[in-house]
C-alpha cells in the first residue's frame, strides 16, 4: 500500500502538470505570435499612403510635398522628412486629425507629436515606440487651391413638406429658392432672407396670377406692366430665369418681353445655361455633379438647378469638393 505521503506527493505532480498544461493551452490562445505582432504594427508605407490620401483630400498638390533626406540619427528608422507647403486656407489641425482618425483604426497604439515653431507645424507618427513618419507643415500666402465656385438653386423649395422645408432654411450653405411670382411666392420669397437664403424667379406654364402673367396675345402695355410687376415686386431676385420648354420661351413674344427686363437692367437668363441636375438617376446625378465641380473648360462659377431631394443625395460630395478648396457661393445675382 501506498503510504499517505507518497499519495500525497503523487497527487501534488498530478496538480502540477495539469496547471502546466492549462497554462501552455491558456498562453497559445492567448499570446500573439511574432508574425502576428508584426502584421498588427502599420506599416511605413501604410502610414505614408494615409499621409498622402488625407493631402489630397484637401487638395494639396503633389507639386508642394517635398520628400528629403532625413539627415538624423535618432531618427534613423525613417528614410525621408517631408517638408509640405500648405496654403493659409487649409487647417492643418483638421489634416492631422483626419490623419489620425485613418491610422488609429488600424493599430492599437499610435502616437502623435504636434510642434508649432515659427509658424511651421512638426508631427510625427510612432507605431510601437517607433518612429514612422516625420512631416514639417509650412504655410504659405503665395499657394492657392484653384477649384471651382458652385452656387445652387434649388427647384421645389417652396413645394416641400413643412419638415423638408425646414430642412432646406437649415442648411449652413447659401442655397436658393426657386420662385414662381405670384403674391404667396412673393411673401414667402422675402421671409428667406431670415434664413440667410435668397431665391431666383423662373417665369414657366405655372406663372398663370394675372399681374405677372405672360401670354401670346396680350397687348404690348399689359406685357410692359407684368414685367415691371415682377421687377418691383421681386426685386431682390438673384436671377430671373424662363424655362426654355414653357410657351412663353418658345412665343412670339419672347423677344419683346426679354427686351423689356433689359430696360428694367435684369437679364433674362434661360434655364438652358443652368447646370441641370433635376431629374438624373443618383449614380449619373453623382457623376455629372462630380464632372462639373472638376471641369476648369469654362466659367469656373457654375449655377446648378437641381430638387431638394437630388441636393441631399449630393451633399457628401459637396462637403469633399469644399475640403478640396471648392467654394459654394450665393447666385450671383444678373
Amino acid at each position: 500500500m501506498t503510504n499517505p505521503k507518497t499519495k500525497l506527493i503523487i497527487n501534488l505532480f498530478i496538480i502540477s502538470t495539469v496547471l502546466l498544461i492549462v497554462n501552455l493551452l491558456v498562453d497559445k490562445f492567448t499570446t500573439p505570435s511574432e508574425s502576428e505582432k508584426i502584421s498588427s504594427e502599420i506599416s511605413r508605407a501604410k502610414i505614408e499612403n494615409v499621409f498622402y490620401s488625407v493631402l489630397d483630400d484637401y487638395g494639396i498638390n503633389a507639386f508642394w510635398i517635398t520628400a528629403k533626406k532625413n539627415k538624423s540619427s535618432l531618427e534613423d528608422s525613417i528614410q525621408n522628412v517631408f517638408e509640405v507647403k500648405i496654403p493659409t486656407d487649409v487647417p492643418i489641425p483638421m489634416i492631422i486629425k483626419d490623419i489620425k482618425k485613418v491610422i488609429v483604426n488600424d493599430i492599437t497604439a499610435f502616437v502623435c507629436n504636434e510642434k508649432k515653431i515659427f509658424g511651421l507645424t512638426e508631427i510625427k507618427i510612432y507605431t510601437n515606440e517607433i518612429l514612422k513618419l516625420h512631416a514639417v507643415f509650412m504655410p504659405d500666402e503665395s499657394l492657392n487651391r484653384d477649384k471651382n465656385k458652385i452656387a445652387f438653386i434649388i427647384s421645389d423649395a417652396f413645394k416641400l413638406g413643412a419638415s423638408d422645408y425646414q430642412k432646406f432654411l437649415a442648411s449652413h450653405y447659401p442655397l436658393s429658392a426657386m420662385v414662381v411670382p405670384n403674391a404667396e411666392n412673393r411673401i414667402k420669397a422675402d421671409t428667406l432672407k431670415n434664413y440667410y437664403k435668397e431665391y431666383c424667379v423662373v417665369l414657366d406654364d405655372d406663372n398663370d396670377e394675372k399681374q405677372f402673367r405672360l401670354e401670346t396675345g396680350h397687348q404690348p402695355e399689359l406685357l410692359k406692366r407684368s414685367v415691371s410687376s415682377i421687377l418691383s415686386q421681386f426685386n431682390k431676385a438673384k436671377l430671373i430665369t424662363v424655362d426654355n420648354e414653357s410657351k412663353l420661351y418658345n412665343s412670339a413674344i419672347y423677344n419683346f418681353v426679354e427686351k423689356q427686363f433689359q430696360i428694367g437692367n435684369r437679364e433674362l437668363v434661360s434655364t438652358k445655361k443652368l447646370i441641370d441636375l433635376r431629374n438624373d438617376q443618383e449614380s449619373e446625378l453623382i457623376s455629372r455633379f462630380l464632372f462639373f465641380s472638376s471641369d476648369t473648360s469654362g466659367t469656373r462659377e457654375k449655377i446648378i438647378l437641381t430638387g431638394f431631394e437630388n441636393f441631399i443625395k449630393l451633399e457628401p460630395e459637396v462637403n469633399k469638393f469644399r475640403k478640396k478648396g471648392g467654394k459654394i457661393i450665393a447666385v450671383p445675382r444678373m
